[in-house]
């Protein structure tokens, strides 16, 4: 009797003693495991940190940028705008949001060929077009546009600036170019400084009998030896201090 209450004695100690390990083990793995849960907790709060902010100084960039950008659905049917592209435009974001795009165009075919383009090389850099405000007052435009997937649909990004002002300088500069090329009237351009001639037009250099090269090494002077080279300064003088 006392040999078999011995050995189931042992038997129980051993069987405490392999509960007291197997505890301990699943202690240590419980406290692995919540430690590493901390970790991840710890992790994902950094990032959806790191989230909010970046999103902060996107939403910022994007607000205060001094170029237009907005992004359109396939459709035509604009998605979002900044501050700067309503400006543009003259339209509201729910005053755009309510037509097509294609409606803004003053001619329709461009509009064609902007998806066109986008269709064959999904970009299009430096589209340069004519656009309506809501007034019916057109404008320049130009534009670059890369297909994006946005809230897990196809559209359009498009940064957008207002050219008109310099169009208006190129149509000038044109019509001057014209002015200046076709006149019966000798036009003549010469350098502030040195007073040789910069450029002349036709009708100069045939008038004169000189080639255009021989007249870029000559100055008025040279051409009216009766005025003097001082009398000459003293009558540019208004003209270099920009007085009429």
């Amino acid at each position: 009797m006392e040999s078999a209450s011995h050995h189931l004695n042992e038997n129980l100690k051993n069987q405490n003693r392999r509960l007291e390990r197997r505890l301990k083990e699943q202690t240590a793995e419980l406290n692995a495991f919540r430690e590493t849960l901390q970790q991840e907790i710890a992790r994902r709060k950094q990032s959806e940190k790191a989230l909010r902010e970046g999103g902060e100084t996107y939403r910022k960039l994007f607000e205060n940028a001094v170029v237009g950008i907005g992004i359109a659905n396939e459709a035509g049917k604009i998605i979002t705008m900044n501050k700067a592209l309503t400006e543009i435009t003259g339209y509201s974001f729910v005053e755009l949001s309510k037509i097509q795009l294609a409606d803004i165009y003053v001619n329709p075919e461009d509009r064609n060929r902007f998806l066109e383009m986008m269709a064959r090389d999904g970009r299009v850099e430096n589209f340069e077009v004519r656009l309506m405000k809501p007034s019916g007052a057109s404008y320049w435009a130009s534009f670059s546009s890369k297909a994006i997937s946005h809230d897990g649909r196809a559209g359009f990004l498009s940064i957008v600036l207002d050219i008109t002002q310099r169009k208006r300088a190129e149509e000038e500069t044109a019509r001057f170019a014209r002015i200046f090329k076709d006149s019966v009237n000798e036009i003549f351009l010469f350098d502030a400084v040195s007073l040789k001639f910069v450029q002349v037009n036709r009708a100069a250099w045939k008038n004169l009998g000189y080639t255009q090269e021989e007249l870029k090494s000559l100055t008025p002077v040279d051409i009216k030896p009766e005025i003097s080279h001082e009398d000459f300064e003293k009558r540019i003088e208004p003209l270099r201090k920009g007085e009429t």
